[in-house]
């Protein structure tokens, strides 16, 4: 968890926090497939349908370049900053973004399928949690300052 809340601050870095967040929580779809293979969980057409959907809408929503052909009136180095100026978007590091991004997806697909795995050696689920909450709290304060 602590992994992925990293990868996501600096996916908000590159790219917009919308698109970070959509492509963050195919998490779901990570999960379930992850879960079939350790688990032995059967997926059913229900299950597969809903992965392919969430799949097209995050296409759908973030719209990268190599599915979707860029607007004419917007340049390619096209650069802007928040309000605060802490956070510079543009779209020559967006592909960092994306890749951070995935990477938040990932690492909360992995904490879910571990903590599953830990929960059926049965430790409660709010232990799990807290035990992340201590460990996180300090790196979230050491970012803070980045």
């Amino acid at each position: 968890a602590i992994c992925c809340q990293v990868f996501n601050y600096f996916a908000i870095s590159f790219i917009n926090p919308s698109d970070s967040m959509a492509i963050g929580h195919t998490s779901l779809v990570i999960t379930t497939i992850l879960s079939r293979f350790m688990f032995k969980e059967k997926l059913g057409i229900v299950h597969m349908f809903s992965i392919v959907m969430a799949i097209i809408g995050v296409v759908y929503i973030t719209q990268p370049s190599f599915f979707f052909k860029p607007e004419e009136n917007v340049t390619q180095n096209t650069t802007y900053t928040t309000a605060s100026s802490l956070k510079i978007y543009s779209q020559e590091n967006e592909k960092y973004g994306i890749m951070l991004a995935c990477g938040t997806a990932i690492s909360f697909g992995i904490f879910r399928i571990m903590t599953k795995a830990i929960h059926s050696k049965g430790i409660h689920f709010s232990v799990i949690v807290l035990y992340c909450c201590f460990l996180g709290f300090p790196i979230s304060l050491i970012f803070r300052f980045f």
